[in-house]
């Protein structure tokens, strides 16, 4: 198969777009001014990250996603537009009226030594949410999935924003959410598909569960979702789901795991595009889980082809892209 089995699949996308600069460097002793390493300069490269991130992994392996996001008029605002034009990604970047979220992190003798976040939270203004509200209210309507990446930098804590877009979309087109513990009470009456937290997150949001079995049936029980899917890191991915509180346990697949960052985004993606090919939830989770081993095994904020899926071994149900329903 190639990655144009996916392109009729049109997902919006709609969260927190940042931008990911690596700065890369090799050390080889220490500064005598401090008990820090010395970094000699190598390069410097930018990435996508967050909702912007989630976007490039649907493009990737051949979705069609539209993003919906805000940026600064700054720098970050200008490159991160660039690389998406770049990536052929239909994007709609609101100016915010403040900064561009941007994480640097530092990187020597290929291990990441520090992160430095330079972002701005604060309340929208009246005339962004508004703006943003136009734009989604005409976008929910023509996809196959709507996805909410949510990194808690100022989005997704409007209410009205939330509104225009999970009540304005039609009752037969999923919704996928990728939350944080911050934002947790905000998707209690929201009719969520699936909704995707790492372990971390999963136990903020049901602080009184007591291990992975409770932290599913806890999910399902405070978000009246269709699933729960739990992101493990290395021990893989355990899908939660309403029909009588089954639970699957996948296992990671990722033979070398350099880097986890965006890993998460790379999950929620190839589920989002799974389920709407056709697939059970549980085939869409093994697909993603695939999808995410791939990536595990890059540095940096990464995507993974269909191609490279395939080459690590995955095989579609029924040898098709579309599982059994």
């Amino acid at each position: 198969m190639t990655k144009n089995d996916f392109s009729g699949k049109r997902i919006l996308v709609i969260g927190d777009v940042m931008l990911d600069k690596y700065v890369y460097g090799d050390t080889l002793r220490l500064s005598a001014e401090a008990s820090v390493p010395i970094i000699l300069y190598q390069k410097t490269e930018y990435r996508l990250g967050g909702a912007a991130n989630v976007a490039a992994n649907i493009k990737a392996l051949g979705g069609n996603p539209l993003l919906v996001g805000l940026a600064g008029d700054d720098d970050g605002g200008a490159q991160l537009n660039s690389l998406l034009k770049n990536s052929g990604i239909q994007a709609t970047i609101l100016d915010s009226k403040r900064q561009t979220t941007l994480k640097t992190r530092i990187i020597a003798n290929r291990q990441q030594i520090a992160r430095i976040d330079d972002e701005d939270t604060s309340r929208l203004p009246a005339d962004v949410v508004q703006a943003l509200i136009r734009h989604l209210t005409t976008s929910v309507a023509d996809v196959s999935a709507i996805i909410i990446s949510d990194y808690a930098k100022g989005i997704i804590v409007n209410r009205r924003i939330l509104s225009a877009v999970t009540y304005g979309r039609n009752s037969n087109i999923p919704l996928f959410i990728d939350p944080k513990v911050s934002n947790g009470a905000l998707y209690e009456c929201v009719d969520i598909y699936a909704i995707t937290p790492n372990s971390r997150e999963a136990e903020g949001l049901v602080p009184d569960s007591r291990g992975i079995d409770s932290l599913g049936r806890g999910l399902l029980d405070r978000y009246k979702c269709n699933h729960a899917v739990i992101t493990r890191g290395d021990q893989g991915i355990s899908v939660f789901s309403s029909d009588k509180y089954s639970h699957t346990y996948i296992p990671a697949t990722a033979r070398d795991v350099f880097d986890v960052s965006g890993a998460g985004d790379t999950v929620i993606a190839a589920l989002a595009l799974g389920t709407v090919s056709g697939m059970s939830i549980v085939a869409a989770a093994q697909f993603a889980n695939a999808a995410a081993g791939v990536v595990v095994g890059k540095h940096g904020t990464a995507m993974a082809t269909i191609e490279e899926v395939l080459a690590s071994g995955y095989k579609f149900p029924g040898g098709t892209m579309c599982g059994t329903p």
